[in-house]
């Protein structure tokens, strides 16, 4: 006999969609599966916690009489009791000619009955959707194989709950932040604020998902989920319907408020303070602001937070709601609120407030809905020292400790998305647990290109920004020895002469100079370039009749993509010689700055979105200063400089505060015959090429940054 096929919970879920496919409107089939769901959770707990009254009192029945009916009895573990009317097991078994209001009935008198599920159900969904009895039988047969006795998963609720929450994702677009916070970041901000008791706050609950992990969390680690009590507020009303089913169905108590309304004009928990925070704000809001809030307390001390953007209102209220003498709050936000011009002087006071603790830059691709890297904000009210559970915690005022995990991205998730691994999270941990209490970690902290921890008077001096590449060390890894590579010169130059004839003369000029060339670049002073070149605006005003170039990856100019049909190029600029073209906005994911030099005396047209600009001065020759932007290593600097914030954003000012080292204009001059050499040799030669390819990177590899 033919072994059945052994049915799938993912097979199981996609049924379900599926039955609805082009059945009602993307909204109801959401609301729809989500409250059978929930129905059918409810109902099993209930079921089970009564099997265990039964068990319980089996040899006491005038004993279970009383307890099988009590409401206390099934609460105290976070269980609703249930009436027949509300109950799955009856609900499956009704009509399809009457099971629309059946369910419509059922979710009325649940939320009557039990007062947290006030608001929590829609009215008179099924009905209303038009959905015809037979397919939401048909979506019930399915649900109604989902069960723990068939599938023994460690969390079935959640994985089923975040099956269709992610299917049928609502506000998940980049202005109203991640709809869904991936486990790894909950887990990573729960391990360091460690929220095992008390109470926990999130202004921004959304479907209470952060809530669910970290409750998840707390019972891994051994603790007491029912020992922390949660608080949040929702704006959206079917999120805020959504969060309430989310906790519901899992067992956790919840205070959302009594209604779906905005944090800052209507605070559900106005006067309370919270052991701990936990958040996720929608990124970069823009309409948030009322007149109302022009003098609110919360902003006092601080300032203002401008209306173009609401990252820093989240940050003054989250404060406002922190408890004074130890409460911690982990949250994240878009990276640009590091250092956004018009937010300078809230970061400052947030700075000498010493009310931030750390700021870690998270690796991009971690969120389904967008791949921007976000950093997470770590505030505290209590850096003063002391014991917190068992560690005695040294005195951090006056520090920050800034960490850079945008490397951190090999764990690739469901073939697209990064997370952090157990390991990692441990290391994150042990990073900021040592900073905290190693009485060593006073006087230097830190690793480059991870983590480092600052003093308030060194981010003072960087204009209060917040970006960890500011203050985290960067290492130029094109090590090589001087030696090896003199020996190796040597051998190709004795090569190159041999084989090209027409070049042998500027060969022999180059190999009696390698030594004074090398000795000059290992001892060069560094400078900010920014010393030294000047933005040039020349745009196409005349109308000319000029190629269109790009620029690509290789850090060559070549001819355009673009469909210029019908595009007036007068606001093109133009690009002479010896000229820079430089974009910021592409630095993406190959790690390039995206530059390129025009060394010809042909003239031609790049996009107004570039910036353009050329060498002044006798510090640099442009083509020594194109060199060295052609090294990886360069690359790899401009991106750990980048921000990442929507693509990784090397913006102008960043980029010319890179430093260059400044040999003479002689050893200069002999470096770029250098590449001069090799591109006349690579005209004649394939192998003389190869060979000379191999000189001139190793060479410039010793422009090294300091």
């Amino acid at each position: 006999m033919k072994k059945a096929k052994e049915e799938v919970l993912e097979d199981i879920l996609f049924a379900c969609r599926d039955s609805l496919r082009g059945r009602a409107a993307l909204t109801d089939k959401r609301d729809m599966l989500l409250t059978l769901v929930f129905l059918k959770f409810i109902s099993e707990r209930y079921h089970d916690r009564r099997a265990e009254i039964e068990a319980e009192y089996a040899d006491r029945p005038e004993r279970l009489a009383v307890f099988i009916n009590r409401e206390q009895e099934y609460g105290r573990v976070g269980v609703f009791k249930l009436a027949p009317e509300y109950d799955w097991e009856q609900l499956k078994v009704v009509e399809p000619n009457r099971i629309a209001v059946a369910l419509d009935d059922a979710a009325s008198k649940l939320m009557e009955a039990q007062p947290r599920l006030r608001n929590a159900l829609p009215s008179a969904l099924f009905v209303n959707s038009g959905t015809e009895g037979n397919v939401i039988k048909q979506v019930m047969d399915e649900i109604d194989k989902i069960s723990h006795k068939k599938f023994k998963e460690k969390d079935l609720i959640g994985r089923v709950y975040e099956y269709f929450l992610q299917a049928f994702a609502i506000n998940a677009n980049k202005e109203d932040g991640e709809f869904y916070t991936p486990h790894s970041i909950v887990e990573l901000i729960a391990t360091l604020i460690e929220p095992f008791d008390g109470t926990l706050y999130d202004p921004c609950c959304g479907s209470g998902g952060m809530f669910v992990q970290c409750s998840r969390f707390v019972e891994q680690q051994g603790g007491n989920a029912l020992a922390v009590s949660t608080y949040g507020q929702e704006s959206d009303p079917t999120t805020y319907r959504l969060a309430k089913m989310n906790l519901a169905v899992r067992g956790i108590e919840y205070h959302l408020g009594d209604r779906h309304a905005s944090t800052f004009t209507d605070d559900m928990h106005k006067g309370m303070t919270f052991n701990y925070i936990m958040a996720n704000p929608p990124f970069n809001l823009k309409k948030w602001y009322d007149s109302k809030l022009d003098n609110d307390v919360r902003w006092k001390g601080y300032g203002r937070p401008p209306e173009s953007n609401a990252n820093y209102a989240w940050i003054l209220h989250m404060l406002s709601k922190l408890e004074p003498n130890n409460g911690r709050a982990g949250f994240l936000l878009a990276n640009g609120a590091l250092d956004d011009e018009d937010t300078i002087k809230i970061r400052e006071n947030l700075i000498k407030g010493d009310k931030i603790e750390a700021i870690i830059v998270l690796p991009r691709e971690m969120f389904y809905a967008t791949d921007i890297s976000v950093t997470l904000w770590i505030l505290n009210e209590n850096k003063r020292g002391g014991i917190q559970g068992s560690r005695k915690l040294r005195n951090r005022k006056g520090e920050i400790l800034f960490v850079d995990l945008r490397s951190w991205s090999e764990n690739i998730y469901e073939k697209k998305f990064v997370q952090l691994s157990s390991e990692q999270i441990a290391r994150i941990h042990k990073i900021y647990t040592d900073w905290q209490s190693l009485p060593e970690a006073a006087e230097k902290y830190e690793s480059p290109e991870l983590y480092r921890s600052v003093r308030i008077d060194e981010i003072e001096a960087n204009n209060w920004s917040l970006v960890p590449s500011r203050y985290i060390e960067f290492v130029d890894r094109a090590d090589i020895d001087t030696i090896s590579v003199f020996s190796s010169f040597r051998q190709d130059v004795k090569k190159l002469n041999q084989q090209l004839t027409d070049v042998a003369s500027e060969i022999s000029i180059l190999n009696s100079t390698l030594n004074s060339i090398l000795n000059s670049v290992s001892d060069a002073p560094f400078t900010e370039i920014g010393e030294s070149i000047e933005v040039v605006t020349h745009q196409n005003v005349l109308n000319e009749d000029l190629p269109v170039m790009g620029l690509n990856k290789d850090k060559v100019f070549m001819p355009t993509a673009a469909n210029l049909d019908g595009v007036k190029t007068t606001k093109y600029l133009i690009v002479g010689k010896d000229m820079f073209a430089f974009s910021g906005m592409q630095t993406g994911r190959d790690k390039c700055i995206r530059i390129a030099y025009n060394d010809s005396d042909t003239r031609f047209l790049i996009s107004p979105a570039y910036t353009t600009f050329k060498v002044i001065g006798d510090a640099f020759l442009p083509e020594y200063l194109y060199l060295w932007f052609q090294r990886k290593e360069s690359d790899r600097l401009g991106w750990f400089l980048s921000d990442s914030s929507v693509r990784s954003n090397l913006d102008w000012s960043r980029f010319i505060s890179i430093k260059v080292p400044k040999p003479s204009i002689e050893v200069q001059r002999a470096i770029v015959d250098i590449y001069r050499c090799a591109r006349k040799a690579r005209s004649i030669s394939e192998e003389a090429a190869q060979q000379l390819k191999s000189i001139c990177p190793a060479l410039m590899q010793h422009i090294i940054h300091p």
